[in-house]
């Protein structure tokens, strides 16, 4: 086929492609979120007649996209934006103000694309006061996007837009990559003194299974673990599994299509828009910065289990976050976490941003950590004049290196850990977070741990109603990983756990914003600031609801 015929064929399948995406846009809405509401009548969208042909179903450019700001949100008042008129009209943006802004992508040749999907990252933020927020984004599914942010802070503000992927790259991992990428797999060790033989071992959907060693782990639902057989030793000698990530690097790149490839390079991948509005000024104004921010908490709502996601989970600003989630917002100091959690049993199960988290609220009791405590499977603190006691415990089936040893007999499974709470007290606390490690596991079997910990939780209530249970989510990491499309898969971890927890009374502390829009670089392991600031945001729910409880037991 020549080159003018195939260039016809497509021309012809994208002017089908917009007719039909015309007809559906007339009829569909956006869905709306607690601060902002749209309808059919002022989505943004485009029809044959408006749209100035040629467009594009090529992959989005960003060197050729645009952003514009298109109009403020203030109250319930909507108004249009037009810079040459700001003085005339008062069109001043101020604290408290929602700034919406459209993005309309374009290919290589400035053509405006017609279909949705790619996968962005929106932070508006202001370098001299250490400030910065996390825009929605909504996508209309027709190469235009609405950006939605909360201006928290006065001052000049500035956009942030990278292309992470573009669609022809993150719809693959969404829909066909996650479940079709092969198995977990880990080097197992046995041994029996000193003695030891390693064997391949991988995690298995199917029942059946022969000349094999066999586990069935009671935390999972349906997966089990599969060894070949070690050379001598018998199968009970396994002490340790081992992850091998060149594994899934090579699993990648093999089913990686050939014509997705370059979407893993420059400018389509991680790369920042240029042509942004620039010179954007936000006034103060008092009332409005009270009634918007964490210290006015009378205007946030009272932070619990199963709460919406708002427009914009927060900001940052002098290097700390504030919260538009809920409140009030507790700070982590030995003062707090006293008169919160005293007489509670607080386990962190997952990896070592789970660590994190309790190294932060050790380290504020002045309890001290060990030298190998970033490195350590399990660790318990007890603060005595709190009654408080302190449990990490690192889950099994890591990714963990060789050199690394992974005592099977020291890791748990959540759900173990959930079901094997004391049965003295209900006054416990189990946070779970597990993703760092799973980014590499096929989306069933991840979906079959998960689920293994929500029949656990469902078990542990019938006896304790008043067992508190936290999810802290994934964040993205840094774009030079082994595996190039972890954030999408982190992304879509957090939609698949709130669907599988929903009704539970699970508490979700979302920390993709914190991260994201952090002064920090980000990285795998924040610092600790970054980690201070989500474990405020942690006390923030936890203090109001163990309050309550006690408050309940003394009108008893």
């Amino acid at each position: 086929m020549s080159r003018a015929r195939r260039y016809g064929v497509v021309g012809i399948i994208c002017l089908i492609i917009m007719s039909v995406l015309g007809m559906y846009l007339d009829n569909v809405e956006i869905s709306q979120t607690n601060l902002i509401t749209f309808s059919k009548h002022d989505k943004p969208r485009r029809s044959i007649a408006t749209m100035h042909l040629p467009s594009s179903c090529g992959p989005t450019h960003p060197n050729h996209t645009t952003v514009s700001l298109v109009s403020i949100v203030r109250g319930s008042e909507t108004i249009p934006w037009s810079p040459k008129t700001e003085d005339a009209t008062g069109q001043t943006v101020v604290v408290g103000d929602k700034l919406k802004f459209s993005l309309e992508a374009r290919d290589v040749m400035g053509r405006l694309k017609i279909l949705g999907g790619d996968y962005w990252f929106a932070i508006m933020e202001d370098l001299n006061k250490n400030a910065s927020t996390v825009g929605r984004i909504v996508d209309h599914e027709n190469g235009l996007y609405t950006l939605l942010f909360v201006a928290g802070w006065s001052g000049m503000i500035r956009l942030r837009i990278t292309l992470v992927h573009p669609a022809e790259l993150a719809k693959w991992i969404r829909t066909e990559y996650l479940h079709s990428m092969r198995a977990p797999s880990w080097s197992g060790l046995f041994k029996f003194g000193e003695h030891e033989e390693r064997s391949p071992c991988s995690l298995s959907l199917d029942a059946v299974w022969s000349e094999k060693c066999v586990a069935k782990p009671k935390a999972l639902q349906y997966a089990i673990i599969v060894c070949n057989p070690p050379k001598t030793l018998p199968c009970d000698t396994l002490v340790s599994l081992n992850g091998i990530p060149s594994l899934y690097t090579q699993d990648f790149k093999k089913r990686l299509p050939s014509a997705r490839k370059k979407f893993l390079q420059r400018p389509y991948y991680y790369t920042a828009i240029t042509n942004v509005p620039s010179d954007i000024f936000v006034t103060a104004d008092d009332s409005k910065r009270q009634h918007l921010l964490s210290d006015g908490t009378s205007y946030l709502p009272r932070c619990e289990p199963g709460m919406d996601t708002p427009l914009t989970e927060g900001y940052w600003w002098n290097r700390t976050w504030f919260s538009l989630t809920c409140g009030p917002r507790v700070s982590l100091n030995k003062a707090n976490v006293h008169h919160c959690l005293h007489d509670t049993n607080i386990y962190f199960t997952g990896d070592s941003t789970t660590r994190q988290w309790f190294a932060a609220i050790t380290e504020a009791l002045g309890l001290g950590q060990p030298e190998d405590h970033e490195r350590a499977f399990l660790l318990q603190r007890r603060d005595k004049a709190a009654n408080l006691n302190l449990t990490f415990i690192f889950h099994p089936l890591t990714a963990h290196p060789q050199q690394v040893f992974v005592n099977l007999s020291t890791v748990k499974f959540e759900a173990d850990v959930i079901l094997e709470l004391p049965r003295h007290t209900c006054r416990n606390v189990v946070v779970f977070s597990p993703w760092a490690h799973f980014s590499i596991w096929q989306w069933e079997a991840y979906t079959d741990w998960l689920k293994g910990i929500r029949a656990a939780i469902l078990v542990a209530k019938q006896r304790c109603p008043d067992l508190l249970f936290v999810y802290k989510s994934p964040h993205p990491v840094d774009k030079w990983s082994v595996f190039p499309a972890r954030d999408v898969v982190f992304n879509e971890m957090r939609a698949l756990v709130r669907d599988i927890f929903e009704g539970l009374g699970v508490i979700f502390v979302d920390i993709w914003d914190i991260n994201l829009g952090s002064p920090w670089p980000i990285t795998l392991h924040m610092p600790s600031d970054v980690i201070d600031q989500e474990v405020s945001v942690l006390l923030s729910y936890l203090c109001p609801l163990l309050q309550s409880r006690d408050k309940k037991k003394t009108t008893v």
